[in-house]
């Protein structure tokens, strides 16, 4: 696992770097595990599309890249496969909630609070029970 700490005077070329660094070992962990069913739970989403309020999903938004980064494709897995061996992705940061699959089968979710003081329509949605995931073993 790949722990980044926040410092002053960090650059977007030291988060850049961070990111390749994190990046590659979960590759490397999805690649050594592909025969098992995975979990993903990171911090960042895994996709700028459906993980954002739709307000702040347009191309223009360069903010975006701070909450998410397309990455659900890119574990050697063709996008219409339906046996990616991550069965579920969960993560946050977005402050908005969401539970889709994607059409490789990776079922992506967020079961946010949001900030306390300022509630939001999406805030709502959020589950205090949590979300149960059903993971097969099967491919």
């Amino acid at each position: 696992m790949v722990c980044i700490m926040w410092r002053a005077g960090m650059r977007v070329a030291d988060t850049n770097s961070f990111f390749e660094k994190s990046f590659s070992w979960l590759i490397r962990q999805v690649e050594a595990n592909k025969h098992k069913p995975i979990v993903a739970l990171t911090h960042h989403c895994p996709s700028r599309t459906g993980t954002s309020h739709p307000m702040y999903e347009h191309s223009s938004n360069l903010m975006g890249h701070a909450f998410a980064t397309d990455v659900l494709d890119s574990f050697g897995i063709p996008p219409t496969l339906s046996s990616s061996p991550i069965k579920a992705w969960a993560c946050g940061h977005s402050r908005y909630n969401f539970d889709f699959v994607t059409e490789s089968g990776i079922r992506v979710v967020s079961n946010q609070k949001g900030y306390p003081d300022t509630p939001t329509k999406e805030s709502f949605a959020y589950r205090p029970d949590g979300i149960v995931l059903h993971i097969s073993n099967s491919h």
